[in-house]
C-alpha cells in the first residue's frame, strides 16, 4: 500500500504554529501503537499542549527533508486544524474516550535521497496508517469506534502524529 507523502512534505510549513514550544518538548512515542494510546488519552483529557507534544518538532522536520513548494503545506494544516477540532468538538460534547488497541493497516517508506512529493529525504522517513479503535461514552451510552491516524518517523526519532 502506497501513502501519501504530501503531509509529511507539509511539516516544514505549518509546524511552528501547532507544535509544542519552549520547555514542552515533542514527546512523540516509541512505537505507532504507543502514539496512537497517547493521542486517545490526550483527546479523551482535551489537552491541547500533549496532542501538540505528539507532533514532531520542526527541527526534526528541517534535518530529515528538503523540500520546495508550499502545495502540500495547506493539506497539512488542514490535517491540524481537523484533528484539533475533532478532539475540541468531541469535549464540549463531553465525549470520554477509552482506549481499546490500534491495528496497523498500511505503510511505507521513503529511503534518505528518495525524492517524493517536492521533497528529497535526508534520512529515511516512515509513515504508518493505524486503525485505532476506541470507545466513546457519551450521555451515559457507549459505543465502540475506529479512527484512522497516520505517523511518521524521521529515521531512528520517536513516532510522531501527521494527521487522521
Amino acid at each position: 500500500m502506497t501513502l501519501e507523502f504530501a503531509g509529511v512534505a507539509a511539516l516544514l510549513a505549518v509546524l511552528p504554529a501547532g507544535c509544542a514550544r519552549g520547555d514542552k518538548a515533542a514527546a512523540g512515542a516509541a512505537t505507532p501503537e504507543a502514539l496512537a494510546e497517547a493521542f486517545v488519552r490526550a483527546a479523551d483529557s482535551g489537552d491541547g499542549e500533549a496532542l501538540g507534544r505528539l507532533f514532531p518538532p520542526v527541527a526534526l522536520v528541517q534535518r530529515s527533508l528538503e523540500c520546495s513548494g508550499d502545495e502540500a503545506a495547506s493539506e497539512l494544516g488542514d490535517e491540524r486544524v481537523k484533528v484539533s477540532a475533532s478532539v475540541q468538538r468531541g469535549r464540549a460534547a463531553g465525549a470520554r474516550l477509552l482506549w481499546r488497541g490500534a491495528e496497523d493497516v498500511g505503510s511505507t517508506r521513503m529511503e534518505a535521497g528518495e525524492q517524493r512529493m517536492g521533497c528529497t529525504a535526508r534520512v529515511p522517513v516512515e509513515v504508518h496508517k493505524l486503525r485505532v479503535h476506541f470507545q466513546v461514552t457519551m450521555a451515559g451510552q457507549a459505543r465502540d469506534e475506529k479512527q484512522e491516524l497516520r505517523v511518521v518517523r524521521f529515521g531512528t526519532s520517536a513516532w510522531f502524529l501527521q494527521g487522521m
